[in-house]
């Protein structure tokens, strides 16, 4: 378990944005569980998005990434491991002073990729790119939380 607690001080940067936290995880495992809760103070009812976590390379490049995007009726989660890539909804919204949890597992054995958002199984499939060798996938990962 990896904890970003102490680096979320609630607090803008000097150009007035929050900023997300990240940790460098060189031994970032194959198959893995990533967990994440998020509380915003404000959301407009505009269809607007918010990168959850992602998981980049020394040079910035992307090779995970999860992105929800709420509208005023549901709430529609786009996830991207190497070449898989989920897009699923629930029909619950997002609401200011409300955790929202996500849970995006990968198995590489077999091929299981599973998104879970507030207890509720959105997708649990087996996707063939998952099971082939990723070759896009870099040796040393960031995790960044709270991207944008």
């Amino acid at each position: 378990m990896i904890s970003f607690s102490d680096d979320n001080d609630h607090q803008p940067d000097s150009s007035g944005e929050f900023t997300g936290a990240s940790l460098t995880k060189p031994d970032m495992p194959k198959d893995f569980t990533i967990c994440a809760a998020y509380m915003v103070e404000a959301w407009t009812t505009d269809w607007t998005s918010a990168n959850l976590f992602q998981l980049i390379d020394r040079d910035g490049d992307h090779w995970a990434s999860v992105y929800m995007f709420a509208a005023d009726t549901s709430t529609e989660f786009s996830v991207y491991l190497g070449r898989v890539t989920i897009v699923a909804y629930s029909s619950s919204v997002v609401f200011p002073l409300t955790w929202t949890r996500v849970c995006v597992s990968l198995d590489t054995v077999t091929g299981n990729v599973r998104l879970v958002v507030n207890g509720e199984v959105l997708e649990e499939k087996v996707h063939k790119e998952a099971l082939e060798e990723d070759t896009w996938r870099p040796d040393n990962l960031d995790m960044v939380l709270g991207y944008s």
